[in-house]
């Protein structure tokens, strides 16, 4: 079984969106990569309930620690199949609050 956990900010606010009457919360998480200095970028999306909460509480710059599994689709843009990969969460534990600028 494959098991995606990260602790990272959230780039941007949350976006709720509906799909059919599911509601879907779509967001991207910056994690540290101390080992080899750099920053790395996941997308991350809730479902029901979770992505509501999601919506309503979380703030961009926020730290949220996550646990979920990878899902890809797969689609056409400009007749060009292409790939998309997103972390389904299973759980969020909302961490920090955004960093305050000095």
């Amino acid at each position: 079984m494959q098991s995606f956990h990260a602790i990272g900010r959230l780039t941007r606010q949350p976006n709720l969106i509906y799909k059919g009457d599911k509601p879907r919360c779509e967001m991207v998480i910056a994690v540290e990569d101390h080992t080899r200095n750099r920053t790395e970028f996941f997308p991350i999306v809730a479902w029901h309930q979770q992505a509501i909460n999601c919506a309503n509480y979380l703030v961009k710059g926020q730290e949220v620690a996550i646990v979920g599994k990878w899902r890809s689709s797969n689609y056409k843009k400009d007749g060009i199949p292409m790939t998309k990969f997103e972390v389904e969460i299973s759980e969020i534990k909302f961490q920090q609050p955004p960093k305050q600028a000095n």
